[in-house]
C-alpha cells in the first residue's frame, strides 16, 4: 500500500502489464519481486527484477509509460524494496548475491537514489554484515532501513550521502516479524513498523511507533488475524491517520485485499472499510 494522495482525481486504477513492458522489450519476460510507490503527481513507480537484474518504470495513472531505468548488474539481485517522498526522490533498495571461489556467496545490500524521471543520483552499500528488507524515507530525507544481522533484526538510518546516524530497534522485535514500515509527512518524521507476532492459529499484530531519533513512543493494538495478514501501512499526510491493509488468499490463487483498518496518530482506532474483493479479482481478471 503507497501513501494515500489527498487530491488524487481517481478512485482507483489499474496498471495494465503492458505498462511494464516497452517497445522492443520481450514480452513474455516476467517480473518478479514487484513492488510499487507513488509520487505527488499520482504517478506509479514500480520497481522489479528482469532476469536477475532491477528496473524502475515510471507510469502514469492511465498506465502510460514515462520513464525507465534498468540498473547495471553487479551480481544476482535477489529482493527490491522503494520508497519516494515529496519532493519525489525514489529510493530503491536492492539485495544482491554472488558466489565466492570458495562456493560460499557474499550477499549485500545497497540504496540507489533516482530523480523523478527516474536518473540515478546517487547510491550507498550498507553496512558490511546488514542485509535490508524494508526501505523508507522521511520529510527530512533521512533513509531508514529495516535489516537482518544474523538472527538481529533493527532499524538502520543514513543520511541521503550514506552515512549511518544510528539505528534503534534492536532486541525489540524479538519473536515478531517486521511485516512493512513507513514514515509519517508530519515534521517530526515519526516512523511507523508493522509487526506480526505468530502463534499457533494466528498472527498477533501491533504498530510500533518512534522517533526520528529511535526513541519508543508508542503502540498501536491491531488485535490478531485469521486468516487475513496484515500486511501494509500508510500515513495520511493532511490528517496524519495510519492506514493498516490486511489481505487474504483466494481460491483462485489471487492475493486480494480484505479490510482497511485507519487509526488515529495517537492509536485510536476510527473505522474499518471492507473491501469486496470479488469486484478487484474479475476487474483484475479482464485488465
Amino acid at each position: 500500500m503507497t501513501e494515500s494522495q489527498p487530491n488524487e482525481q481517481t478512485e482507483h486504477c489499474f496498471v495494465k502489464p503492458r505498462a511494464l513492458v516497452q517497445d522492443g522489450e520481450e514480452k513474455n519476460v516476467g517480473w518478479s519481486n514487484c513492488c510499487m510507490t507513488t509520487n505527488t503527481q499520482g504517478q506509479f513507480i514500480i520497481a522489479g527484477i528482469i532476469n536477475e537484474g532491477p528496473s524502475l518504470k515510471v507510469v502514469e495513472r492511465d498506465g502510460s509509460h514515462l520513464h525507465t531505468y534498468r540498473l547495471p548488474r553487479p551480481a544476482k539481485a535477489t529482493s527490491i524494496a522503494i520508497d519516494t517522498k515529496q519532493n519525489d526522490n525514489v529510493f530503491l533498495l536492492v539485495n544482491w548475491m554472488s558466489e565466492q571461489e570458495d562456493f560460499t556467496f557474499r550477499v549485500w545490500s545497497t540504496v540507489y537514489m533516482f530523480d523523478e524521471h527516474a536518473n540515478l543520483q546517487h547510491e550507498f552499500d550498507l553496512e558490511e554484515g546488514s542485509v535490508g528488507f524494508l526501505i523508507t524515507v522521511n520529510v527530512n530525507n533521512k533513509v531508514f532501513v529495516a535489516v537482518r544481522r544474523s538472527d538481529v533484526q533493527e532499524v538502520q538510518v543514513y543520511d541521503t550521502n550514506g552515512n549511518r546516524i544510528n539505528s534503534f530497534g534492536e532486541g525489540a522485535f524479538k519473536g515478531a516479524i517486521i511485516k512493512n514500515m513507513t514514515a509519517t509527512n508530519a515534521v517530526d518524521g515519526r516512523i511507523l513498523i508493522l509487526e506480526g507476532k505468530s502463534h499457533w492459529e494466528h498472527c498477533d499484530y501491533c504498530v510500533q511507533v518512534y522517533s526520528v531519533q529511535g526513541k519508543y513512543l508508542s503502540e498501536l493494538k491491531c488485535g490478531y488475524s485469521k486468516p487475513s495478514c496484515l500486511s501494509s501501512i500508510a500515513s495520511h499526510r493532511a490528517s496524519e491517520h495510519v492506514f493498516v491493509l490486511s489481505q487474504e488468499s483466494h481460491h483462485s490463487k489471487c492475493i486480494y485485499p480484505r479490510m482497511l483498518y485507519i487509526f488515529t496518530k495517537d492509536g485510536q482506532f476510527v473505522r474499518s472499510i471492507h473491501l469486496h474483493a470479488e469486484s478487484l479479482i474479475n476487474r483484475y481478471k479482464s485488465v
